[in-house]
């Protein structure tokens, strides 16, 4: 096991490096205290440094951040000694006319002998409207699927074989990540990986499920919905005992890399992207978006489902509801359930 040496924290230079910083970042106390606010965020918010330095971020500053339970998930990670947040928001700022898009994150970071809390935001509003204007390109690509192949007007090719299925979409997300590897040398950070990768695509193909992606820290996956009354809800349950294997197996390392899990459903559409010297098979759809978002407000460990789901499955499972909050680029307001437990064998 390899521990990099941490420096000590310098406030002056420290200072100095976040007004270089081209995102907002906004060092706290362990009470959420505003101590340092840098340049990026001011212009981000409309906001001084003089106004807010002093003032709670969660409860003066920043109020909002109650809908996605952030002041509460800070406070947690304080007491448990594993600050790791990493959530997409629609952030709507005083000072703007319109909601903007966010990133935030929050983590500890350690010296010899003290600590500071950093919470970094990322304005992501042109890369979540470039992902909805791809959207309705591919959606205006799929209508013309079937009439004209797309490609060079000297080179035409055969139409994309496309189909069309309604799924239970769940997205697999490695929560505490980015402080693991601090802490460890890459080769063992890719042993860890690659065990609890290795995990969840065995869960997920116990219950019947297909993998879509795998990223270094994420697993996609969905199960068919059948059409059939007597299986129809089957998907639905299989995904949820699915979650239950991923984020009750905690593994035996040292350092544990904990899931945090996202389910919706709705209809997916797969097919062929690209020519034949870099295609691949793509599966699309606004469930596997609305899952990806879920798993960014799930803890750690934990489940969180949207309401159509919640809806097939009350029965056998026991669920909070969370409050309403906008779900990074979708335009509803969703209601999000917190899955509990799940009483299926």
């Amino acid at each position: 096991m390899t521990h990099y040496k941490k420096p000590d924290l310098e406030p002056a230079i420290l200072e100095a490096c976040l007004d270089q910083l081209p995102i907002g970042a906004i060092l706290v106390d362990d009470e959420g205290v505003i101590k340092r606010f840098n340049r990026y965020e001011e212009q981000l918010s409309g906001r001084s440094r003089e106004k807010v330095i002093g003032r709670s971020f969660f409860s003066d500053v920043a109020p909002c951040t109650n809908d996605i339970e952030l002041g509460a998930r800070f406070r947690e990670g304080i007491e448990d000694g594993n600050l790791d947040i990493d959530i997409e928001f629609s952030f709507p700022y005083p000072y703007n006319r319109v909601a903007r898009d966010v990133r935030i994150r929050a983590t500890s970071v350690h010296g010899q002998e003290d600590h500071i809390n950093l919470v970094l935001i990322e304005e992501i509003t042109s890369r979540r409207e470039l992902e909805r204007n791809n959207q309705t390109m591919m959606a205006s690509l799929r209508a013309m699927i079937g009439a004209d192949a797309v490609g060079d007007a000297d080179e035409r090719k055969p139409a994309a074989t496309v189909t069309r299925q309604k799924a239970v979409c769940l997205l697999a997300d490695l929560s505490s990540y980015a402080s693991v590897a601090r802490e460890v040398a890459p080769d063992e950070l890719f042993g860890l990986l690659d065990g609890r990768i290795r995990r969840a695509v065995a869960a997920i193909h116990r219950y019947g499920g297909h993998i879509d992606e795998i990223t270094g820290e994420a697993v996609r996956a969905y199960f068919v919905i059948e059409e059939r009354e007597e299986v129809h809800n089957q998907a639905f349950f299989n995904a949820l005992r699915a979650a239950r294997d991923i984020t009750g197996e905690r593994g035996d390392a040292e350092f544990e890399l904990p899931f945090r899990v996202g389910i919706a459903s709705g209809e997916v559409i797969q097919g062929q992207l690209g020519r034949d010297e870099f295609s691949q098979k793509a599966t699309v759809g606004a469930a596997f978006t609305a899952a990806s978002r879920l798993a960014s407000l799930a803890g750690e460990a934990q489940t969180m489902m949207a309401a159509d789901v919640e809806e097939r499955v009350r029965e056998s499972v026991g669920t909070s509801e969370v409050p309403r909050m906008p779900i990074v680029g979708l335009d509803e307001v969703w209601p999000v359930y917190r899955l509990e437990r799940v009483d299926l064998p």
